[in-house]
């Protein structure tokens, strides 16, 4: 087994990675993207990009996206991608970057939902194929990074539940991260999904509904192109 290390808020790291796992491996059988970025304020990478929409959207695009040919070239090859946060009903493609309004987790919400409508354009894109390309919620967990959340990321009306959540993400021994990955166990081994593509599971590994905007097919497309265009300039 091989640990790989790659700096995701970078376009030139996303590709680094994929290199480096394109020398080792032939072909891919499962591809999980569960990295993740929830920044306590807006912060620019040196690509130009806010961190959040770096990491939580393109960087997982991206990947797959050159990770592509591998895929293909396993006999069945899925790909599970991790949701997070709450699902806004609304996305606002004139303001990507967050230059407009920052507002900590809901930032971090909205870059979320964003990376699942691309997967689930993905999934629509590669019907069909030998690839099936999934996201699922893994539920709340104790991670370096829901720790790291501090009460100004939380909205006005909800940070006098600040210790209450503090103590939902308290360190556990790994206990709760355990559970939270079934989920994207499931997608990745469970013979129940086999061939299932296009769709969104919960944390009890049941497929739900998506979120209202995801079943926007005009806004998939074009977060698509306008994804594909940022990404082609770097």
């Amino acid at each position: 087994m091989d640990a790989l290390f790659a700096d995701l808020s970078s376009i030139a790291g996303v590709r680094d990675l994929a290199a480096q796992v394109e020398s080792r491996c032939p072909s891919l059988d499962v591809l999980v993207n569960n990295a993740g970025m929830a920044a306590p304020e807006r912060r620019v990478t040196d690509d130009g990009l806010e961190a959040d929409f770096a990491v939580n959207v393109i960087a997982p695009h991206l990947l797959t996206s050159i990770l592509d040919p591998l895929l293909a070239a396993a006999p069945s090859a899925r790909v599970v991608t991790l949701s997070g946060g709450d699902h806004p009903q609304q996305l606002d493609l004139d303001d990507l970057q967050s230059e407009l309004a920052f507002e900590g987790l809901k930032t971090y919400s909205r870059t979320k939902v964003l990376m699942m409508a691309l997967m689930y354009e993905r999934a629509q894109r590669t019907a069909g194929s030998t690839i099936t390309c999934n996201v699922c919620y893994p539920g709340q967990a104790s991670t370096s990074m829901t720790q790291s959340v501090t009460a100004d990321m939380l909205p006005p009306a909800l940070r006098f539940a600040f210790p209450v959540f503090k103590l939902l993400v308290r360190d556990d021994g790994g206990k709760s991260a355990l559970r939270a990955s079934r989920s994207s166990v499931h997608l990745s081994a469970s013979t129940e999904v086999a061939g299932v593509t296009g769709a969104y599971f919960d944390k009890t590994c049941r497929s739900v509904l998506w979120p209202a905007p995801i079943l926007d097919a005009t806004l998939r497309s074009n977060l698509w192109d306008t994804v594909q265009d940022i990404i082609a300039i770097h």
